[in-house]
């Protein structure tokens, strides 16, 4: 029963604002629709705001609560298509995020905490193939990494500590082949810790 009474002032609450709102519209200099949207009582940007390209084309879609972005936001290239699909709550960035190529392919995919990078992301060709994947943490690359061709190929495989390369780390050719293997310090290769290989798996010495 409770429950139901919050509902029903909550209903009542945001009837009044909207009763109070009302669409906004800016402009740019040369006279076309720049953005249009809600102001609520207190003049702050309530509920879907929608950006334009001077062409008219739309540019971004945008919720809001209280002013600040609370919702999804979605932007737009210049020919219309979708760019990318974020999440916000209370004006930050938050949770899932996409972004694509204009052919409607996923771009890269992650997830946002508090406003930065944070879990896994990955990094998609054009073609769809897999281009990079790995971890992040408080913004900075963190953990394991790997890097593919777009052939299908693996090309590196390294250890990142706050964005830089640090530990052990492969490099493979164009074939998948392992071609040198060593340590990273601060995204610096290790002398004295890095093997490399022949086409036929034999090692050799390094040129670096």
């Amino acid at each position: 029963m409770k429950n139901k009474i919050s509902l029903y002032f909550m209903f009542l609450f945001t009837s009044s604002l909207l009763c109070n709102a009302q669409v906004q519209r800016f402009y740019y200099e040369s006279g076309e629709l720049k953005e249009e949207g809600i102001l609520n009582a207190q003049g702050l940007k309530e509920g879907t705001w929608k950006l334009f390209y001077p062409n008219g084309t739309i540019n971004a879609e945008e919720e809001y609560k209280g002013g600040v972005r609370d919702g999804i936001v979605k932007t737009y290239g210049f020919e219309g298509t979708l760019q990318t699909k974020e999440h916000w709550y209370a004006g930050m960035q938050e949770d899932s995020t996409w972004e694509y190529y204009a052919n409607g392919q996923i771009k890269r995919k992650g997830v946002f905490k508090e406003g930065v990078y944070e879990g896994e992301w990955i990094t998609y060709y054009e073609t769809g193939q897999l281009k990079n994947k790995g971890y992040y943490k408080f913004g900075q690359p963190n953990g394991e990494w790997e890097f593919f061709r777009a052939n299908k190929t693996i090309e590196l495989k390294a250890q990142y500590v706050d964005g830089f390369k640090e530990g052990p780390a492969i490099h493979y050719d164009e074939k998948g082949r392992i071609k040198s293997k060593g340590n990273y310090k601060a995204d610096e290769k290790v002398k004295g810790t890095w093997t490399c290989y022949n086409a036929k798996g034999k090692a050799i010495a390094c040129k670096f």
